[in-house]
């Protein structure tokens, strides 16, 4: 079955007895080819509350750690890993994390 509500594309659902498959890589020059980084902060459980959008897992760990006034451990830790805690009482989030996108309009995930 397809599913053709995503902005990247149509994806394969896996049915009751078939594994999950991966979409193919974008080849360059294709539809998509604008391959950036999304990170985003929140409470476990909900929709994020704070997205910022970059060309490197670098500066979009950046980004988060200067709006959750983190230090360069931490901001190592979330390249390294994806994912990092936060502090809700403090951050005011409780996890940070960051994925890859190649949609054609990466501005479309700013919401800080």
């Amino acid at each position: 079955m397809l599913d053709a509500t995503c902005p990247q594309g149509p994806t394969v659902q896996a049915g009751p007895t078939e594994a999950p498959t991966a979409k193919a890589p974008v080849q360059s020059g294709q539809k998509g080819d604008k391959m950036h980084y999304i990170g985003m902060a929140g409470l476990s459980g909900y929709l994020p509350q704070c997205t910022v959008t970059g060309p490197t897992r670098t500066s979009v760990a950046e980004q988060l750690a200067f709006i959750h006034e983190r230090g360069q451990n931490w901001t190592k830790a979330l390249i390294r890993d994806w994912y990092a805690d936060l502090r809700l009482p403090i951050d005011g989030n409780e996890y940070a994390e960051i994925v890859e996108c190649n949609c054609e309009t990466p501005e479309i995930h700013e919401d800080c």
